[in-house]
């Protein structure tokens, strides 16, 4: 029962962050899902990209 829960909590973690992240800047920053840690730096290029 206790390795059903830790699973349970990891997946469904990355999944909304996984979505949120091809919602705002689309599949370019899909694989930058392991870089979300510095959201500011990825914020900036996408920003930039944008504009």
């Amino acid at each position: 029962m206790s390795i059903g829960v830790c699973v349970r909590a990891p997946a469904p973690a990355p999944v909304p962050y996984y979505i949120h992240y091809i919602n705002t800047s689309g599949p370019l920053q899909a694989p930058s899902l392991p870089r979300s840690v510095a959201p500011g730096e990825e914020e900036e290029e996408e920003e930039e990209e944008e504009g």
